[in-house]
């Protein structure tokens, strides 16, 4: 991803293509019990939503900050420095998503937009 432009500009490579139908990763995926191939670019895609509804979407403490400016994230070491750059993007009443336990409490994040 980090020589793509864009998500969907990795999504469309002949590079993606290539890792979803790597023989020796299906195998380890129908024998080895490893995520199949295209995991990695379903996790993209999906961290790429946000983009799409908010003006930033913001990770407090994440490990390898360099991989969440990848992917157009903001890093922030703190929960009070990730207030203050809402408060500047869309003023006094920020909108907050936080899930603490997403990766680490057993069960995987699923959201919906009610109607």
């Amino acid at each position: 991803m980090q020589n793509y432009t864009t998500i969907p500009d990795f999504l469309n490579s002949t590079d993606a293509d290539k890792i979803s139908k790597d023989p020796d990763y299906r195998y380890k995926y129908s024998n080895s019990y490893t995520y199949h191939p295209f995991h990695a670019m379903s996790m993209l895609s999906g961290g790429s939503v946000s983009s799409l509804w908010c003006s930033q979407t913001i990770i407090i403490g994440a490990e390898k900050p360099s991989y969440a400016r990848g992917m157009g994230f903001t890093p922030l070491k703190t929960y009070e420095d990730a207030i203050k750059q809402a408060e500047r993007y869309v003023g006094k009443n920020p909108r907050i998503l936080c899930t603490p336990e997403s990766f680490s409490g057993g069960a995987a994040v699923h959201l919906g937009v009610s109607k």
